[in-house]
């Protein structure tokens, strides 16, 4: 299955990975400095269990283009979301 924003997703369940940013940044062949390492953190309730669905669906910063370092259990799961920098920002650090 293929999930993504028609599914109420703001990133794709497969873009949740387990696996660190320097692991990934080495399979997709990509600089780790083109993104802002963003931390996300979400907590469930007792009789709401917490969800890698639940998760993608309201926790992801938009723009995120894939979570690492991704963990979970019945009542919390956080990760790295990494964001593409905006090209004036990776253009001119600094400025």
């Amino acid at each position: 299955m293929n999930a993504g924003k028609s599914d109420g997703l703001r990133l794709p369940l497969e873009k949740i990975l387990t696996i660190g940013a320097g692991e990934w940044a080495d399979c997709e062949g990509i600089d780790l400095s083109d993104y802002n390492p963003v931390g996300v953190h979400a907590h469930g309730n007792p009789g709401h269990f917490m969800t890698t669905k639940r998760f993608a669906s309201d926790y992801i910063p938009n723009g995120a283009v894939v979570v690492v370092n991704y963990r979970i259990n019945s009542y919390f799961a956080y990760g790295t979301a990494l964001v593409p920098k905006k090209r004036e920002e990776h253009d001119n650090p600094g400025d």
